[in-house]
């Protein structure tokens, strides 16, 4: 009876320590888990890439339109004329 007496003590020192592990477990999951929302996902970055590179392509087009109207425009009269 005395080593079934010292099993079931030795058996419940072991869940206590099983407990305080899960409680640290469970502390570092949740800081993790409040990391991870922080984070950008891949589809927000390349949402970000595309319409970055839609803007600047824009841009560029934009000022190339510009230039062939204010620069070819009077060419492109003088020679009609």
């Amino acid at each position: 009876m005395d080593d079934l007496h010292a099993r079931v003590t030795q058996l419940e020192r072991d869940v206590g320590d099983i407990r305080v592990k899960a409680t640290s477990i469970e502390g570092k999951i949740d800081r993790i888990s409040d990391k991870l929302d922080n984070v950008v996902t891949k589809n927000q970055l390349y949402g970000s890439v595309i319409l970055a590179l839609v803007a600047t392509l824009t841009s560029i087009l934009g000022g190339g339109w510009w230039l062939a109207r204010e620069f070819l425009s009077p060419i492109i009269a003088q020679l009609g004329s």
